[in-house]
């Protein structure tokens, strides 16, 4: 079969999992670092000693689909799965999350992280949704940066079927800034490989983006992120109309206020594909916009509570990618 697509989880959940690791480690390698006001300890100093952290997400909400299409991660092209029929209804969500890190020496840190990401739905099938995640990661400062390199591997499942699997190798640069704001340079290459009738979507993928993180950047808000990012990906059998270029620019700002922290972003996506199905079609072309708000209140130490609305909409030259996706969850987050 030659189409496929999964929906559109919101940014958020995917960002987590994609960069949590990466700053997990960065705190870990600046814990070291004097305080300005703390006084000053002479003595034999080391390496912070090994640590780990985890986190477990558990949350309910509604969701619509008005076409058979899903998006497999944050920043790829929708994949048409034909077939998938109830594309409306409710779920319940459960997400977890682990990360164990060593210290190699002076500067040279090894860590193992995974995650689990599966949503379940009781009456609407076809939007059970999962994907597990591990990786291995070295990590060494260099120049004010810190340089992460790793192999990674995630599988994905589909509608309660498992539909696609990914091994790659992972490449970062991020500096932290003093008060929290950060900078992240990531690169990545990998292949895909597909189970049934969607092995002609097996492909080569290579992407860069970077991240950056602003801390108090003024106009009343307390926090600004910017994300950019570029994607190719070629298939494997050499298929030109499952072959595209595209490149994504997304903005989200938060601010505190009245105990509860309200956030808002928005993502735009272009999305160029190298040939046509048929001669007599042309090749695709998508626009992808994804507007989301949220609510979070803090419940206690690593706790919190979540209350977020996500609209998106594919515009595409191509009938039978045009999709409206929209969705309502709530969440309870546990992290230690």
């Amino acid at each position: 079969m030659r189409m496929a697509t999964p929906p559109a989880w919101g940014w958020r959940g995917w960002r987590r999992a994609a960069l949590a690791g990466l700053f997990l480690l960065v705190g870990a390698a600046h814990a070291a670092d004097p305080a300005t006001d703390a006084p000053v300890v002479t003595g034999p100093s080391g390496p912070p000693p090994a640590g780990g952290a985890g986190s477990l997400d558990v949350g309910v909400g509604w969701e619509q689909l008005s076409s058979p299409v899903v998006r497999l991660s944050p920043d790829s092209t929708l994949v048409r799965i034909e077939g998938l029929t109830r594309l409306s209804g409710a779920f319940a969500r459960v997400a977890a999350g682990v990360m164990r890190d060593w210290p190699l020496g002076d500067e040279l840190r090894v860590a193992i992280s995974g995650r689990i990401d599966w949503k379940f739905s009781p009456r609407a099938h076809d939007l059970r949704f999962g994907f597990a995640n591990l990786d291995a990661m070295v990590r060494w400062p260099v120049a004010g940066w810190t340089i992460g390199a790793g192999p990674a591997w995630q599988s994905v499942h589909v509608a309660g079927q498992r539909f696609r699997e990914v091994g790659s190798l992972h490449l970062d640069a991020t500096r932290v800034e003093p008060g929290g704001s950060y900078l992240a340079v990531v690169w990545e290459a990998g292949r895909t490989r597909h189970r049934g009738d969607y092995t002609d979507l097996d492909s080569r993928v290579m992407s860069l983006s970077v991240h950056r993180k602003l801390k108090s950047p003024g106009f009343g808000l307390d926090g600004l992120d910017l994300d950019v990012g570029a994607r190719r990906e070629t298939n494997a059998h050499g298929y030109t109309d499952l072959a595209n270029r595209s490149a994504y620019l997304r903005v989200s700002a938060d601010r505190r206020w009245a105990q509860v922290t309200w956030s808002l972003g928005a993502m735009l996506q272009r999305a160029l594909f190298d040939g046509a199905l048929l001669e007599s079609m042309a090749a695709r072309r998508d626009r992808y916009l994804m507007l989301d708000a949220a609510a979070e209140v803090s419940l206690g130490p690593g706790r919190t509570a979540r209350l977020e609305v996500v609209s998106a909409r594919n515009a595409a030259n191509l009938a039978m990618f045009e999709n409206r996706y929209r969705q309502v969850m709530a969440t309870v987050a546990l992290a230690w």
